[in-house]
């Protein structure tokens, strides 16, 4: 009876995070321009049926790993699903995936059925948003997340050939989520006198990241670029609310959990004290003073990652009505219904500030857009339509060359650097004297035109591509 319980809450708790992302992207096409890059490159890798090293969306050199891309294009090539249909469903199943990983990896280090159950309740609390992104979107950082995780049980598991699989896999898909498996490694290691016997193979990692990063960018200087992007990228503000998007409720069972687990489990804090100090120290510089060490605001996506187990583990130990000691948790009928009621009543707290994180995501392509570039995309295949930057990395999907109209967004080179200021200033007369000058014909923006040499050519409902006419 005891076990059935358990499974039906692990069960509960499952479908609760699966709609937790599905309910609000249903029938929805993919909300974030890193989403539009990993589908776009993934319909190229199907359509050549090889990596290709060229963006399909600006035809500039890919220095970025394969691993996302691909593994969506395989995803497809598998299930025969429609990439827009298998974006709309996956990110939900990313969440599916990190509870159970939450769970799997929590009983490794607490070996407490109730506690890992707990930790994955809370879940929802690895939080998501436009700028930093993290799980429910279909980006790299998402699998990333689910790889970092994976190999973190390899690594206390002490599963070799796994471990190093899961971090060669992650070095494949996504560099910010590498950097924070390497120092969660180190740190292991750091604080594991029993495994400093074995630090070759953490330089032994080391080398093999080095290597992989060479071997994408085919240079050493992209290497040298990226190293020194961690003390130097991005120094901007990260967009990022603690105070809104986190509960104060949970900074409360945070902290309790982090004491909790410091003075009573041995194993756990040597894994993840250390590593979820670095990174709150880490984001505390960032914060105050732009940044010190890892100033990539992807990383705070690790961070709410982490919380969560600290967060489970202060619930369970509030709920238990007992002090913990070493392992002897009291294990009472009246301490298991108020950790179910505890569940209850925080799990929804923990959803809406899930949902509330990303509640004000701009659609990139809407259902209109969708159904125009496909249908012109079928009549005039490979044809070059001049378009807003966020579009533009949509448009390859429909067998379109986008012409990026404003400045490019995750790309290097600007695709026509002399078009931006005609977009920023809505001027229609830049635009003739571009087209007049280039050999493109289609243009499309969201707001009408009126000029004598742009002519609808081709619209759905309110949605229209113009043709050019000297």
């Amino acid at each position: 009876m005891k076990k059935f319980v358990g499974v039906a809450g692990i069960v509960l708790i499952l479908v609760a995070l699966f709609l937790t992302s599905f309910l609000p992207q249903h029938n929805l096409l993919p909300r974030h321009v890193d989403a539009w890059q990993v589908v776009t490159k993934a319909d190229a890798v199907i359509d050549n049926r090889a990596v290709s090293v060229l963006e399909p969306f600006s035809e500039t050199v890919s220095f970025y790993p394969p691993g996302a891309h691909l593994h969506l294009a395989i995803l497809q090539s598998i299930s025969n699903i429609n990439l827009l249909f298998i974006s709309n469903i996956l990110p939900a199943l990313f969440m599916v995936i990190l509870g159970l990983l939450l769970y799997a990896l929590s009983k490794l280090l607490f070996k407490n059925e109730l506690v890992s159950i707990t930790i994955m309740a809370f879940t929802p609390l690895s939080l998501s948003n436009i700028t930093m992104l993290g799980p429910y979107y279909l980006v790299p950082l998402a699998w990333g997340m689910i790889i970092s995780l994976l190999a973190f049980y390899f690594l206390i598991k002490k599963s070799w050939l796994l471990f190093f699989i899961s971090f060669i896999a992650l070095s494949l898909t996504h560099n910010s989520s590498m950097v924070f498996a390497l120092i969660g490694i180190a740190l292991f290691f750091i604080f594991n006198k029993s495994y400093w016997r074995l630090v070759k193979y953490l330089l032994i990692l080391i080398l093999a990241a080095i290597i992989i990063f060479i071997a994408i960018s085919g240079s050493f200087s992209y290497l040298l670029s990226i190293s020194l992007s961690f003390f130097a990228f991005d120094k901007a503000s990260p967009f990022i609310n603690f105070q809104a998007m986190f509960p104060p409720i949970f900074l409360l069972f945070l902290a309790l959990g982090f004491y909790f687990i410091l003075v009573n489990e041995r194993e756990a804090s040597r894994f993840l004290i250390p590593l979820f100090a670095f990174l709150a120290i880490n984001a505390f510089l960032y914060w105050n003073w732009m940044g010190f060490f890892l100033v990539y605001r992807r990383l705070f996506t690790f961070l709410f990652l982490m919380s969560v187990f600290f967060v489970g583990y202060g619930v369970f130990c509030i709920s238990s009505n007992e002090r913990i000691i070493g392992r002897g948790i009291v294990k009472l009928r009246k301490s298991s219904i108020i950790l179910i009621l505890a569940i209850i009543i925080l799990l929804p707290i923990a959803i809406k500030a899930n949902l509330q994180a990303h509640i004000s995501d701009v659609t990139l392509v809407n259902n209109n857009e969708n159904i125009l570039f496909r249908d012109f995309g079928n009549l005039n295949p490979n044809t070059s339509v001049a378009t807003d930057h966020l579009q533009a990395f949509a448009l390859p999907y429909y067998n379109l060359r986008p012409v990026q109209l404003s400045p490019a967004h995750g790309t290097d080179i600007l695709y026509y650097e002399e078009l931006h200021l005609c977009y920023e200033s809505l001027n229609t007369t830049c635009f003739e004297n571009f087209f007049k000058n280039h050999n493109v014909t289609y243009l499309y923006i969201r707001i009408p035109i009126n000029s004598t040499y742009f002519k609808p050519y081709f619209k759905y409902n309110q949605s229209v591509i113009y043709r050019f006419q000297d």
